[in-house]
């Protein structure tokens, strides 16, 4: 008789979840009926090991992970936003939403050893109480950011210790989310797959929500956007090189201030560079060209370094191995690689 395990069942859903599976397809391919995995789920089954090995081969995690204990982070709109179209589905949602679960369980265990030395932190600065472009000017300042345009916005976040992860969504209708886990630093699961002038507005967009909206509020995603454009275009120092303004300036400027034509088009009417006439006739021969869709110009993806150097720190510095790593980590020696860039 095969030995009972008391495995802790949320564990066991985050596992399907992060794979993208309903419980329907992982009783089909482990060969359990789904009514013991919803049991399992419940954690009203103490389920066999030759079947729990079943389930771990299936999603392709080792079977300690499963006896986890760690604290999982509850994703609801309070503590966790998204940039996203409303086409996105619930299901690819949760799947995201359960790799980034497990890649801040992940952090967690790695930063009990490791003693970050940034030279800027995180602030919260109410929206209510200042308005966003104010925010983005007050960031930008106690950051030490230089005036004009930001040429690696990944590294001033890596900067204040925010750790950007570069994920695979499955769709380019899903830009990214963020997160500020208690007693840890603020996370970024960005879309690897999309255009670096988008990658770009979405990390700034994100980092809004991060600094603004430890509580909702009702323009959230405007005031994200809003801080987004200021903190990427400050209108001190981007409002001379919109003037004057046309399609082809807009071309021109988006090498230098490393955002979309569209960004550049609506900046100048927010700066009141541009009517709202000739703000809609721009935008009309944006769709008319396929600039919406396609831009043309592109700009030069940037590259995350702050969680690689912390997996570098444990592998020289304390002594770690790959597979002592892919212990601490709950992974699979064949994923460390994809798993730890």
């Amino acid at each position: 008789m095969s030995e009972l395990c008391n495995v802790n069942h949320e564990m066991i859903q985050l596992a399907r979840e992060s794979r993208g599976l309903t419980q329907i397809e992982l009783a089909a391919r482990s060969y359990i009926s789904q009514s013991h995995i919803s049991k399992l789920e419940r954690g009203e089954w103490s389920v066999p090991l030759l079947k729990l090995q079943q389930i771990a081969e299936v999603l392709e995690y080792p079977i300690t992970f499963f006896f986890e204990q760690a604290f999982q982070y509850r994703f609801d709109m309070n503590f966790i936003y998204h940039r996203k179209r409303q086409s996105v589905s619930r299901t690819l949602l949760k799947k995201c939403e359960a790799q980034a679960n497990v890649k801040i369980m992940q952090l967690d265990k790695l930063l009990n050893s490791i003693d970050l030395d940034s030279p800027n932190d995180f602030i919260e600065l109410d929206s209510e109480g200042h308005a966003p472009e104010r925010v983005a000017e007050i960031l930008r300042w106690k950051w030490n950011v230089a005036p004009g345009p930001i040429d690696n916005m990944v590294g001033v976040i890596e900067n204040a210790s925010g750790f950007v992860f570069k994920c695979d969504f499955e769709t380019r209708k899903f830009d990214g989310m963020s997160f500020w886990p208690k007693a840890m630093p603020p996370v970024f699961f960005m879309n690897r797959d999309v255009p670096a002038d988008r990658f770009r507005f979405s990390l700034a967009h994100e980092l809004g929500h991060i600094v603004m909206h430890r509580m909702p509020t009702e323009n959230i995603e405007e005031e994200a956007n809003r801080f987004a454009s200021e903190f990427l275009m400050p209108r001190a120092d981007i409002f001379a090189d919109l003037r004057p303004f046309s399609l082809h300036k807009a071309m021109i400027l988006k090498s230098k201030w490393k955002v979309s034509i569209a960004s550049l088009v609506r900046r100048a009417y927010d700066l009141d560079v541009i009517t709202k006439s000739k703000y809609s006739s721009l935008y009309r021969q944006i769709c008319y060209r396929g600039i919406r869709t396609q831009e043309p110009i592109e700009i030069p993806n940037e590259t995350t370094s702050l969680f690689s150097n912390i997996i570098k720190t444990y592998t020289s510095q304390l002594g770690y191995s790959i597979e002592g790593l892919c212990k601490l980590l709950g992974i699979l020696p064949q994923h460390f690689l994809k798993e730890t860039v």
